[in-house]
């Protein structure tokens, strides 16, 4: 479409080809057979998924961008293109893609340093509070006794606090303190220490049921520590469900640093970030839309990728859902020879 407009027709063929193949191609299931391993019927389970195939492929295309950043940003972040004017650019027009913000700095520029600050900040985050999770819940569940019922009481009582309120308070109390360059590393600490109880449940739940199992009675037999037995023998086998807690909170993380940049209290000027972006749009949303619909879009874009590659892995790692597939696959096949006969 001319006159510098969006051309939709070729954003619904990019993003609607991969979506349309996949969705047309899509199969049943497979049932588990005899003398497969685990992680080939995890992998076939998983491609067997359109969805998550597109959670992937997006999650995918959003870490290379991220990579890429320095080559695909057509200015940087913090260069007013025309500072003698300070015009607004809509998208499309004079070499802008999405457009310029009130200090005729480039959005796409910025939505792409953003992609880099907001990515790293949710992947070490939830890297730190998925390690810690880990600790409290093999501890808790291995030990039992007076160490479970403290460690779990820490976590009912931080799980009662809405996690958005400890971090405003933690930032407010700390970020006036330490030079505005450190508040992104504070704010990661932050994040990740006020997101490991899910996981520290999560683990807990897994190691009372393999406690119990025969060949963790055999290594104490063996004369194992409990540090071997934890570490080398229960740890590994609580991974799946940590994986899938991991990636779905990856985009959780994004949207609470999105939330707290918007109030202010995330990533510091100049740097951009995307709650950041949306904040300083807020002003200008009648004149110039997309100073907040296109970073609200990637914010969007972004959860929704990781939602989708989180769910896809929790069904392929979960046996329970071929069964219950192979259960559905069966009934429907009954229904249809009864409706044939």
């Amino acid at each position: 479409m001319a006159g510098g407009a969006w051309d939709w027709s070729g954003l619904l063929v990019i993003f609607g080809a991969p979506v349309l193949v996949l969705w047309l191609g899509r199969r049943k299931p497979p049932r588990p057979r005899a003398g497969k391993s685990q992680w080939v019927l995890v992998r076939e389970r998983f491609m067997h998924s359109p969805l998550a195939q597109i959670g992937l492929w997006f999650v995918v295309l959003l870490y290379l961008i991220m990579f890429l950043t320095p080559f695909l940003t057509p200015y940087t972040f913090d260069l007013q293109v025309d500072a003698g004017r300070l015009k607004l650019m809509a998208p499309m027009q004079e070499g802008f893609l999405f457009g310029s913000d009130q200090l005729s700095r480039d959005i796409l520029s910025r939505v792409l340093c953003g992609a880099r600050i907001s990515l790293t900040i949710g992947f070490v985050a939830v890297g730190l509070s998925v390690s810690l999770g880990m600790a409290v819940g093999l501890l808790s569940g291995f030990l039992g006794g007076w160490v479970d019922m403290v460690l779990m009481r820490v976590v009912d009582v931080l799980l009662s606090i809405p996690r958005l309120v400890l971090l405003l308070v933690f930032m407010v109390l700390f970020a006036t303190a330490l030079p505005s360059e450190w508040r992104v590393h504070l704010m990661v600490a932050i994040l990740g220490a006020t997101g490991w109880m899910g996981t520290s449940r999560i683990v807990r739940g897994e190691v009372l049921s393999l406690k119990s199992r025969d060949f963790i009675q055999a290594g104490r037999a063996l004369g194992f520590s409990n540090l071997r037995l934890m570490l080398r023998h229960v740890a590994p086998n609580c991974l799946a469900p940590v994986i899938v807690a991991a990636t779905l909170g990856i985009g959780a993380t994004i949207l609470v640093e999105a939330s707290l940049s918007f109030l202010g209290l995330g990533v510091p000027d100049p740097y951009p970030s995307w709650g950041k972006m949306v904040a300083e749009g807020k002003e200008y949303l009648t004149k110039a839309w997309w100073m907040t619909t296109i970073p609200g879009f990637t914010i969007v874009f972004a959860v929704l990728s990781f939602n989708l590659l989180g769910d896809g892995l929790r069904d392929a790692l979960d046996p329970r859902t071929v069964l219950r597939s192979s259960l559905s696959t069966d009934a429907d096949d009954e229904d249809t020879d009864a409706g044939a006969a």
